[in-house]
């Protein structure tokens, strides 16, 4: 009996894995077209676009990682190709910032925070701070109580690093100019 258990186990954990990378590959490929969708159509319709990859069984997580994420970097190179104009990138990365804080346990009265604390800070003078919008939401999600501190001085940085102890600090570096800072 055991040696069948393992069998039916190890298949379905192969047919649930398959799934998974099935449904990843098909988020990679929407990207281009959510990218479009992002800059060109209102933030309900964009919404809306998401809440029907729910419907289909995809989880807003791997939405966030998979689909969400690569629309911004999508919306950068599209840009440093001189395809589309830094008002098509601002209205896109724009939207794409909403449809996360939508969907913030914030926005949900019934999320508490849990003990565990992080900050989230981008390099001093960083302008790009989209991926930790999304990674400190994902935190916030898991129970974790977050303060994510955007255009703070190195001072200020410094004072929050002192006055409190933190779990985790993470730092967001976009780009290796501003390694040194």
């Amino acid at each position: 009996i055991i040696p069948r258990l393992m069998l039916a186990n190890r298949q379905a954990s192969t047919a649930s894995t398959a799934d998974r990378a099935a449904s990843l590959k098909e988020l990679g490929l929407l990207v281009e077209d959510f990218a479009r969708l992002s800059y060109k159509q209102d933030l309900e319709t964009c919404i809306g676009y998401v809440n029907l990859l729910r419907e289909r069984g995809h989880n807003l997580e791997d939405i966030m990682i998979h689909l969400i994420a690569p629309t911004a970097r999508q919306l950068g190179s599209w840009w440093e190709a001189d395809t589309i104009d830094f008002v098509d990138v601002t209205i896109g990365t724009s939207r794409l910032q909403q449809m996360i804080w939508r969907w913030s346990p914030r926005a949900n009265p019934n999320t508490v925070a849990g003990e565990r604390t992080a900050l989230f800070l981008p390099t001093p003078g960083d302008q790009h701070t989209f991926g930790i919008v999304i990674l400190s939401e994902l935190f916030k999600k898991a129970g974790w109580a977050v303060t994510l501190g955007n255009s703070l001085e190195p001072a200020e940085v410094e004072e929050l690093l002192t006055t409190r102890q933190w779990d985790i600090v993470g730092y967001s570096i976009a780009n290796n100019r501003l390694i040194d800072t």
